[in-house]
């Protein structure tokens, strides 16, 4: 009787066991290369995110400095005009958070605050700060 294979000692294939192993390591360098890829995917977003906030504060600026515009042609104290409108937010320049102090330069050109209410109005500067999310704008403005 012949046997039923050909079993001289080659082996054709893989057994069970390599197989087993080669799954098993496949499969952990697939999780480690989906984490480091997922990971890489939420951060690409950050850039963007940050551009898109940068934006829209310079949107809101810019709408802030039309309104100045507007206002100095219409107003007899613009700046203090200007400045209710502001922290009022009577012209619906958006989501924001702001601070405004009347400021001066000293002759050596450092900042200094101005409280005088008697201060005449060609002397101030309006300082607006505005902040809406991590992002703030500082701007000036004069008559």
């Amino acid at each position: 009787m012949k046997p039923a294979g050909n079993f001289k000692g080659k082996s054709s294939g893989f057994t069970l066991l390599e197989v087993i192993i080669a799954l098993i390591v496949g499969s952990i360098l697939g999780a480690i290369l989906l984490e480091f890829l997922g990971q890489t995917v939420h951060k690409s977003f950050e850039p963007i995110n940050r551009a898109q906030g940068k934006m829209e504060l310079t949107a809101i600026v810019e709408k802030l400095t039309a309104d100045y515009k507007k206002r100095l042609l219409l107003s007899d104290d613009p700046l203090i005009d200007f400045k209710d409108d502001i922290e009022n937010n009577t012209g619906n320049y958006g989501d924001y958070t702001w601070s405004t102090s009347w400021i001066r330069f000293d002759s050596s050109g450092n900042e200094a605050q101005d409280n005088d209410p008697l201060s005449p109005f060609y002397h101030r500067v309006l300082k607006v700060t505005v902040v809406r999310g991590q992002h703030e704008i500082t701007t000036l403005y004069t008559r």
